[in-house]
């Protein structure tokens, strides 16, 4: 064999590893960017997810908070009455 049989088996050789290399680094890099998106995906999710439960809790202290202003304004009225009544019976008594 001449070198210039060499040479062309080293040029085919090298042009199947190119493809082969090729292959492979769109099959990584096409893994890559899958993992990436899916990824990109979950965290989405769980941050919809957490955000709705932010959002149920913020709903709850709100119903808690008008519950407790309902409450605070009838002991407000029951003492008010409380007093008036204590001063009609002072006015009586007097």
């Amino acid at each position: 064999m001449t070198n210039y049989d060499y040479m062309a088996i080293g040029r085919k050789l090298s042009k199947a590893d190119d493809r082969n290399n090729t292959i492979a680094g769109l099959l990584i890099t096409t893994l890559v960017l899958g993992g990436c998106v899916y990824l990109q995906y979950r965290l989405l999710k769980d941050l919809k997810g957490e955000s709705f439960r932010i959002k149920q809790k913020n709903d709850d202290l709100s119903f808690r908070n008008n519950r407790q202003r309902e409450i605070i304004g009838e002991l407000q009225r029951n003492k008010q009455e409380l007093m008036e009544q204590l001063s009609q019976t002072d006015n009586k008594t007097s």
